[in-house]
């Protein structure tokens, strides 16, 4: 998969941290990150403070499309990507669809898969593990 590292606009540079959900809201809606950030701060993002997502999914609702959770890997059992155990973000990168736009968290990231291309901040390691994936409804 291709990957596109997102930059902030320089007039957020010094006010703005952790904000890899906002990154990935303009990535996955197409939009400029100062109107990813608007939406997000309607629903309750402050910043500086990452970003839940109950937040992620309102700023959504806020940009008039729904993100539906596909799945929650679990400790135990298997999801419906077939995995036993938790498994790293990147490793589920095989996995994800090559159309769609899909929105990847971890315990401490966000990015997203729109159309088979990555588009993320820098924050992703490579043993960060998959918390959720939502997919957009457009």
């Amino acid at each position: 998969m291709e990957k596109i590292k997102t930059e902030r606009p320089r007039c957020f540079d010094g006010i703005e941290r952790n904000d890899c959900g906002v990154h990935s809201l303009a990535a996955l809606l197409a939009i400029p990150y100062g109107d990813a950030r608007e939406l997000l701060a309607k629903a309750g993002r402050e910043p500086r403070r990452g970003t839940w997502p109950r937040q992620m999914i309102a700023a959504a609702m806020l940009g008039g499309h729904e993100l539906r959770e596909c799945t929650r890997p679990r400790a135990h059992g298997l999801t419906r990507y077939g995995f036993a155990r938790r498994v790293s973000a990147l490793r589920v990168l095989e996995y994800v669809p090559a159309r769609g736009h899909y929105l990847i968290s971890t315990s401490t990231h966000w990015f997203a898969i729109v159309d088979g291309v990555v588009y993320d901040n820098g924050g992703l390691r490579d043993r960060a593990r998959l918390d959720s994936i939502y997919k957009l409804s457009i």
